[in-house]
C-alpha cells in the first residue's frame, strides 16, 4: 500500500513538473512582439514641361528687308538677306529628356492695309506688262531658312534637323531665321525686275511662316539599363 502511495505521489509530482514546463514552453511560444497597422508609399511623377519662348506667336515675320541694290545682271541673281536672326527659344524645364522636332510652314506674304493683289507682272523684251504683282509672284521672291544653335548669339549653327534634337533636362534650343529676297532677274531687262521689287516695297507689309514644334519623352526616371 505504501509503495502505491509513493508511486502516486511521484506521478502527481511529475505531472506538476510537466505542467510547469509546458507553461514555460507556451509562454515562450506566444510572448513575442507583434504589431499591425497601415502604411503608404508615394512615387513622384516626373514633370513634363517643354515650351517655346521669345516668340509672341508661332509665326515668324520679316519686315525689315529691302531688295539688293546691285546692278542688274543676267548671270548672277541679285539677292539680299536679313542675316540670321534669333526668333525663338525652346526650353526643357521638365525632369525627363525630350525629343524635339521643329518644322517650318509655307512662306506667306501679307499685304499692307488698303492694298490688294494684282494679276501679276509679265516681262516683255524691253519692259513689262501689268499693274500689280500676284500673291504667288511675290512669295516666289522670298525664301526663309531656319537654323539652330546652342547660344542666343548665333555662331554658325546648323540647318533644322528632320531627325529632331535630344533635349536634355534644362536644355535649350535657339532657333534663328534668315530671309532672302531674290530679285526676279529671269527676263532680259532690268525694268521688269525693278518694277516688281518696287511694287513689293510699296504694297507688301511682311513675309513670314509658321514654326511648329513637337516634343516627346526621351528618357525615363529612374534610368533603365
Amino acid at each position: 500500500m505504501t509503495n502505491k502511495k509513493n508511486i502516486a505521489s511521484k506521478l502527481v509530482l511529475a505531472l506538476f513538473i510537466l505542467t510547469l514546463i509546458s507553461c514555460c514552453l507556451l509562454g515562450s511560444t506566444f510572448a513575442r512582439y507583434a504589431s499591425g497597422g497601415n502604411g503608404s508609399a508615394t512615387i513622384s511623377v516626373a514633370e513634363w514641361d517643354v515650351g517655346i519662348t521669345n516668340s509672341s506667336s508661332s509665326t515668324f515675320t520679316a519686315v525689315d528687308l529691302s531688295p539688293s541694290m546691285d546692278a542688274f545682271g543676267t548671270t548672277t541673281p541679285r539677292t539680299h538677306a536679313t542675316g540670321k536672326v534669333h526668333v525663338a527659344t525652346i526650353t526643357n524645364s521638365g525632369e525627363v529628356k525630350a525629343l524635339v522636332k521643329v518644322t517650318a510652314g509655307e512662306l506667306v506674304a501679307t499685304l499692307a492695309d488698303q492694298k490688294s493683289w494684282g494679276t501679276g507682272f509679265t516681262a516683255t523684251e524691253e519692259g513689262y506688262n501689268g499693274t500689280g504683282a500676284s500673291k504667288d509672284q511675290v512669295e516666289d521672291l522670298f525664301s526663309i531658312a531656319f537654323y539652330t544653335d546652342d547660344a542666343a548669339t548665333f555662331d554658325g549653327g546648323q540647318a533644322l534637323s528632320a531627325a529632331g534634337y535630344d533635349l536634355a533636362v534644362g536644355g535649350t534650343i535657339y532657333i534663328f531665321a534668315e530671309v532672302t529676297w531674290t530679285s526676279d532677274d529671269k527676263s532680259t531687262n532690268a525694268t521688269y525686275a525693278d518694277v516688281l521689287d518696287t511694287w513689293v516695297g510699296m504694297n507688301v507689309a511682311s513675309v513670314g511662316c509658321t514654326l511648329t514644334y513637337s516634343a516627346v519623352q526621351n528618357s525615363e526616371i529612374p534610368e533603365t539599363v
